[in-house]
């Protein structure tokens, strides 16, 4: 048997001792003296690093007394061999445990760069969690945090372990410091993300931030709002808003959600000040978005100061075929549609928005919807044959035959419960309308009893 066997024999079997001794030099006023008893103590404990017991009394960066570098060196050269393993993370917490990160700034980032390569595994998340547990060793994972931040431009995987690192305050500021340098807009969006994560109301200037470092990091900015993007009203209207003060078109996918969004709720009576809609209004093209026109048909009605055509434009968009307005709300547009025709605020535009509108929904359905308008109108006037003459005299000036159409697939069955009274209606209109009452009706006179609607929910 060797010397130094022997030597190595004898300390392991007094190994406690060498721990209480390392213990009580590193509590002592730091001094010489408790630095050489301490380097003494731990010259025979740290060739059995992996071998000791569980138990190790707990040193601590916060003791008093530092050892000195050259004595720890050994250490880290057996951590750096190991880096990648799981005993790395093993050495490395047995080390935390002794007191031996904190004393020298260069062997504190030589045990950084081991952490880094090995942030994946057990061990050494075991050993980081124990480093973070002393504010002490708060510039160690600042140095942990610029060594992973090396990583993540090609490594994926890499940019939420380090977002979650930067819960620490230290290692945030010094991800800051590195991505305010860095080449690679990775490290820029982590350190972004990471912001978001700990300060949500900054998530749109961060998102502003990247799109203006790279007009085109479009998945970066998403991933703002989580790893699939923006998910609620309110983070859509955040997306599309950061877009559009950009100048950028937003992605498709969002465009498309939050039309999905806006259309989940009901068009009857919109909220005008929807944060989404009015954020939907800012895309260039949003006079295109199917789902946007329904809800601003339904919000902006025709009136003295808005057109019939203009209004008609738009609401014939929603009421055109198409994938983005729900059957129900296009229903409930109709509703809206039919009730604004058959109780005009306004005849600017009207017949041009009658064609228009018609032509979008099917003549069939649109004339259902229209008589089931009328009859509610007539329902609720308080004299409806006044409001029939009226309405008769409006119809009667469309151009294009739209009017006769009007006339027999709307306003006759609609007008039907009130037959008996058309000497009365007729008294209500001019000489040449009521020639052409009279030619009105006897053309139904003749014609059998027609289907008279129930009567359905008023538009609101």
């Amino acid at each position: 048997m060797t010397s130094t066997t022997e030597w190595r024999d004898a300390d392991k079997k007094s190994i406690d001792a060498w721990l209480n001794l390392h213990l009580l030099a590193r509590r002592m006023p730091a001094g010489e003296d408790s630095r050489v008893l301490a380097d003494a103590a731990l010259a025979r404990v740290i060739p059995l690093a992996a071998e000791l017991p569980e138990d190790v009394p707990f040193v601590g960066v916060h003791a008093p007394t530092k050892p000195s570098a050259g004595v720890i060196e050994p250490w880290i050269e057996l951590v750096e061999e190991l880096s990648g393993t799981p005993e790395s993370g093993t050495l490395l917490a047995t080390g935390v445990e002794l007191g031996l990160l904190g004393a020298d700034r260069r062997i504190d980032e030589r045990a950084a760069a081991v952490i880094a390569e090995g942030f994946e595994l057990d061990t050494v998340q075991g050993a980081l969690t124990e480093i973070g547990r002393q504010a002490l060793l708060d510039p160690l994972i600042g140095s942990i945090a610029e060594q992973l931040a090396e990583t993540v431009a090609n490594d994926l995987t890499r940019r939420p372990l380090l977002r979650e690192l930067c819960k620490n305050d230290q290692a945030l500021v010094a991800l800051k410091r590195t991505a305010t340098a860095h080449p690679s807009l990775a490290v820029m969006s982590v350190y972004l993300w990471a912001v978001v994560d700990r300060y949500p109301d900054r998530r749109g200037q961060s998102a502003k931030t990247l799109l203006m470092l790279d007009p085109h990091a479009v998945g970066d900015v998403r991933a703002l709002w989580g790893d699939d993007g923006p998910q609620t009203k309110e983070e859509h209207a955040e997306l599309l808003r950061v877009f559009h003060d950009a100048e950028r078109r937003p992605p498709e996918l969002d465009v498309k959600r939050a039309s999905a969004l806006l259309m989940e709720e009901s068009i009857e009576a919109p909220d005008k000040g929807d944060p989404l809609a009015l954020a939907l209004r800012g895309l260039p093209n949003h006079l295109e978005l199917p789902a946007y026109c329904a809800w601003y048909a339904s919000a902006r009605r025709p009136g003295s100061t808005h057109r019939f055509d203009a209004w008609g434009r738009v609401a014939a968009r929603a009421l055109a075929p198409n994938h983005e307005v729900p059957p129900l709300r296009s229903e409930e547009l109709l509703t809206i549609v039919a009730h604004e025709l058959v109780s005009p605020q306004t005849l600017e535009g009207y017949f041009d928005a009658i064609e228009r509108l018609r032509e979008a929904t099917g003549t069939k359905r649109f004339d259902e919807a229209m008589t089931f308008a009328l009859t509610n109108a007539l329902h609720d006037a308080e004299d409806p044959l006044e409001l029939l003459a009226v309405t008769f005299s409006i119809w009667a000036k469309a151009p294009n035959g739209t009017g006769h159409s009007l006339h027999d697939e709307v306003l006759a069955p609609a007008a039907r419960p009130y037959r008996r009274d058309d000497d009365e209606i007729r008294s209500h209109l001019g000489p040449r309308r009521q020639a052409e009452w009279d030619e009105f009706t006897a053309r139904h006179s003749s014609k059998s009893r027609r289907f008279l609607p129930r009567l359905r929910s008023r538009a609101r």
